[in-house]
């Protein structure tokens, strides 16, 4: 195959070092890029490889709408029916997930929980739609609906996105395709 030229790209100086944001993903698993031993050939890409999560305004911009949640969420009972508060830690280690999630993924809607917990819901179609929870527990929830079949679970957040739940992001990759 040999590389593959491309264009310019911004996050990659022209001696080949990549921006200290940056991360890189192979084979579709994202890794961070410690800028001090990694280096690339300016314009060019290893086929198989590409350059995911760069600091941009819309995942800042989702950061800051998880953190408005507070002003919402913040107090017991704020939905009249006994909703648990929302913790400042909670949003925090929502902000971590959100860092977390693979460059190619669709900006979710959130939402604070009766649980104390944030939600991050991508709905593509009835069929086709996922929720990823985060709560005080540390534990990642998800539920989500492949044309028909139904992948649900918890794992516990070691901040690094969850395999399955990368797979599960997967999915909804292959569905915006279709």
């Amino acid at each position: 195959m040999g590389f593959q030229e491309t264009t310019t790209d911004p996050f990659v100086s022209p001696t080949g070092a990549l921006h200290p944001s940056a991360t890189i993903a192979i084979t579709g698993l994202a890794v961070p890029v410690d800028v001090r031993w990694f280096r690339v050939v300016p314009r060019r890409v290893t086929p198989g490889a590409w350059i995911v999560g760069y600091p941009d305004p819309d995942r800042e911009s989702l950061k800051q709408e998880v953190y408005a949640l507070l002003k919402q969420a913040g107090a017991e009972n704020w939905d009249g029916e006994g909703a648990l508060a929302l913790a400042p830690e909670t949003v925090g280690i929502a902000q971590e997930l959100i860092d977390q999630f693979p460059g190619y993924v669709a900006r979710p809607d959130v939402a604070a929980t009766p649980h104390g917990e944030v939600d991050f819901d991508w709905v593509i179609a009835q069929d086709m739609m996922l929720t990823i929870s985060i709560g005080p527990s540390r534990e990642i929830a998800f539920s989500g609906l492949f044309r028909g079949a139904r992948w649900n679970g918890c794992e516990p957040w070691t901040g690094k996105l969850p395999q399955f739940v990368h797979c599960c992001l997967e999915r909804l990759r292959g569905a915006r395709i279709e």
